[in-house]
């Protein structure tokens, strides 16, 4: 029945949740095996969340300029964007522009990572950056992976989405050696509190036997 468009609550037959109801926070473990369409809108503000396009490239790095001055958002180069984009789900309004974006990259043995989580600064606190993160992690899961994980200086708010502080030994080597070759790309406001272990935490999910992953209550 979730294939099907209703215009609105008043016309959704009774038992029905909508793409609006099952994207809240407060279910976000319910949606991660329930088909869904391939959008959906926010709650919070007039978006809609989806997987970029190549076309998406500019409008990527325009959310990422935006927020440079985040020191806890590392810098994603023009070049790495084009090269990259097929990681990304952006937040798009009702004219087409991205307004958010939000990557995950897959590493060998189940392991990916959400990056640049980013929303322009005057659209922030609508709850775009949560459906981003959703959006990420039901990728994931959909693409096989079982260990999620990110570096962040807002342990706060990624612990809504179950992530918990994890050790970086406690990642594969291999990614570990890819995230620090990515670091000294960085300013050094970016990478200082990475390398000197100050301000920043590794966060981690595990997707495998999560009982948050099953349908519930429909």
């Amino acid at each position: 029945m979730l294939g099907k468009t209703y215009r609105g609550s008043n016309e959704m037959p009774h038992g029905v949740i909508s793409t609006a109801e099952l994207w809240s926070p407060v279910n976000n473990h319910r949606f991660l095996n329930i088909p869904k369409p391939a959008k959906y809108r926010s709650q919070q503000a007039d978006v809609i969340i989806e997987s970029a396009t190549a076309s998406d490239v500019s409008g990527i790095v325009a959310v990422l300029v935006a927020n440079r001055d985040d020191p806890g958002l590392f810098r994603e180069r023009g070049a790495d964007v084009q090269q990259k984009w097929p990681d990304f789900t952006v937040a798009r309004n009702a004219d087409g522009m991205v307004v958010g974006c939000a990557g995950l990259h897959h590493d060998p043995g189940g392991w990916a990572e959400i990056f640049g989580v980013a929303v322009l600064p005057h659209l922030q606190g609508q709850g775009i950056g949560s459906r981003l993160v959703l959006g990420c992690i039901e990728k994931a899961a959909a693409n096989g992976g079982t260990h999620l994980w990110l570096g962040t200086m807002r342990p706060s708010y990624f612990a809504r989405f179950s992530f918990q502080p994890t050790p970086p030994t406690k990642l594969p080597a291999a990614i570990l050696r890819r995230k620090l070759r990515q670091v000294f790309h960085q300013s050094v406001k970016h990478w200082a509190p990475v390398l000197l272990g100050y301000r920043h935490s590794f966060m981690r999910r595990d997707l495998e036997h999560d009982p948050r992953l099953l349908e519930v209550g429909l």
